[in-house]
């Protein structure tokens, strides 16, 4: 009988393997040609300008007077990335965007098999992970907004999967997008491994090198020039909301939003200390993950990093809190991204009115959803051991 449910099971993966080829990704590669601003937030423009020699930051900085840095690219990305970028530069747009798209898509398959085969799921869970990952409404997100967070991704789990000197100094790719990457320098720093971080500030010192050397930049001036763009863009007062962002309204220090992520990740590091002497490396990976995307700001594409607490709970599938787990990684990665679609459905054909307050309260319920679940899981391997 098990062997005809298991026979069942990958005849199910096998079809939604076939739909998902010749149905689902032609249509997204289709729309990501099709409409003009289907990848806004590929940073192309930066490395368009770095291209041509030109410090896309003093650029942007400089009022982008004649509108060459488009859509969402304003670039507060660290150097490194419009270094690695360089060689989109030499496409158009479209055919840039295009391909990046097609490289996200590839990440999502890639991210989940490397993790299910290093933590050693079955090849039916493995495939059903893969198809998660493709599937959902958070990846299809990342992939049409052209962003750079799977890629990121990739490399910020490198030092779980593959621990070697090449894998350190690979991981710290995931710092050019210091949002999700300094929770792993942060890592490293509670296991006090000072050879991992100066192996890991590598790429980023390299990338600020080379940077400066190609757009004859003075190399003290371009330190911080990365920073300066994300405050003139507003990144920490954004309405993306996470843990501490409501001390924004309040207005308690001069420049309440500098000061909000400032404490938001000392608070953080606390969180890391203790994540860091979790044993199991796939449950570390989960929780570090968790933290990335309670303490600091993200919009709802972030939600593809519950992915290792979803594998993980698939591998520990008869545990109750591995059951809730999964339900919480459905929900975020699933149904909130369907909420906020017919939401707006509703309200832009005026059958009903959402208040904009409503989806301030929903993304604090997030936050604080996203907040207990890290707090069960800490508490529960601190108490088996």
């Amino acid at each position: 009988m098990e062997n005809k449910n298991n026979y069942f099971y990958q005849l199910l993966l096998i079809f939604f393997s076939i739909f998902l080829i010749f149905s689902h990704v032609p249509d997204l590669l289709i729309e990501t040609i099709k409409q003009e601003r289907f990848g806004a937030d590929f940073q192309w423009s930066g490395s368009k300008l770095l291209w041509e020699g030109i410090n896309h930051y003093q650029y942007y900085l400089n009022g982008n007077i004649d509108g060459r840095i488009i859509f969402n690219q304003a670039g507060e990305y660290l150097q490194g990335l419009y270094v690695i970028l360089y060689p989109f530069a030499i496409l158009d747009w479209v055919y840039a965007k295009t391909l990046w798209a097609f490289i996200n898509f590839i990440l999502s398959i890639i991210i989940p098999y490397v993790l299910c085969k290093k933590f050693e799921l079955t090849k039916e869970k493995t495939l059903l992970v893969i198809l998660c990952s493709v599937m959902m409404p958070t990846t299809n997100m990342a992939i049409s907004l052209g962003q750079q967070t799977p890629f990121i991704f990739l490399f910020f789990i490198l030092p779980f999967i593959w621990k070697s000197k090449l894998s350190y100094i690979l991981s710290g790719v995931s710092y050019f997008k210091y949002s999700i990457g300094y929770a792993l320098f942060l890592f490293y720093l509670s296991q006090k491994k000072i050879k991992i971080i100066l192996l890991s500030s590598i790429p980023s010192i390299l990338g600020w090198l080379i940077y400066c050397a190609i757009t004859n930049t003075n190399y003290l001036d371009n330190v911080l020039e990365p920073l300066k763009v994300a405050i003139a863009l507003g990144w920490s007062k954004t309405n993306i909301v996470f843990l501490l962002s409501f001390l924004n309204k309040m207005n308690i220090f001069s420049d309440t939003s500098l000061w909000v992520i400032v404490l938001s990740v000392i608070i953080n590091f606390f969180f890391i200390i203790k994540i860091s002497k979790i044993k199991d490396e796939l449950l570390k990976l989960s929780c570090l993950c968790i933290s990335v995307l309670i303490f600091a700001p993200h919009n709802a594409y972030g939600y593809i990093m519950l992915l290792p607490i979803f594998i993980h709970s698939l591998k520990n599938s008869e545990e109750f809190l591995s059951k809730l787990n999964i339900v919480i990684f459905i929900y975020f990665n699933i149904l909130y991204l369907f909420i906020l679609k017919y939401l707006s459905i509703l309200t832009r054909h005026a059958v009903l009115e959402v208040p904009d307050i409503f989806f301030d309260y929903l993304s604090y319920f997030n936050i604080l959803l996203l907040f207990i679940i890290l707090i069960i899981n800490i508490r529960r391997i601190i108490h088996k051991e």
